[in-house]
């Protein structure tokens, strides 16, 4: 058994056994990438080892932090735009016609795809004009996408 609670940005993961247990401002504030790796690293054998689930947020996680997620669910305005594989995540906004430069962090990406400000950069169908697409329309498109 376990649950995860969220209050005034202290997340608790419990289980029957140990206690893992993060205070958000204390990971933005003291820990840097390596560290951030470290801690995503141990919850993912934690939850492997005891057949769990954790839900952990962070805004634009480095590379190898985002690379340690074996699903992402990315919210946008209140819309579930996305929950899936972290393997399919770009392939579903390239369906879209967005895509992610090869220099530019998944993460970043998937931030600023949705973002008014910075969307328009990664629209890859030069032949068609961009228009705005919104949190509503990116999770009404996931519901007929393959893995949603």
């Amino acid at each position: 058994m376990q649950f995860l609670s969220i209050q005034d940005n202290y997340i608790k993961l419990r289980h029957l056994h140990p206690i893992l247990d993060f205070h958000s401002r204390q990971w933005q504030q003291n820990s840097g990438n390596k560290q951030y790796v470290h801690i995503v690293n141990s919850i993912k054998q934690y939850v492997h080892i005891f057949n769990g689930t954790a839900v952990i947020s962070l805004l634009q996680p480095a590379p190898e932090t985002y690379n340690l997620f074996d699903d992402i669910i990315l919210i946008s305005n209140g819309q579930i735009v996305y929950q899936g594989s972290r393997e399919q995540v770009l392939e579903f906004f390239e369906s879209m016609g967005f895509k992610c430069p090869k220099r530019k962090g998944v993460a970043d990406f998937l931030q600023e795809v949705t973002s008014r400000k910075d969307q328009e950069e990664y629209w890859a169908q030069k032949d068609e004009p961009y228009n705005f697409v919104t949190a509503k329309e990116f999770a009404e498109a996931f519901q007929s996408f393959h893995v949603g």
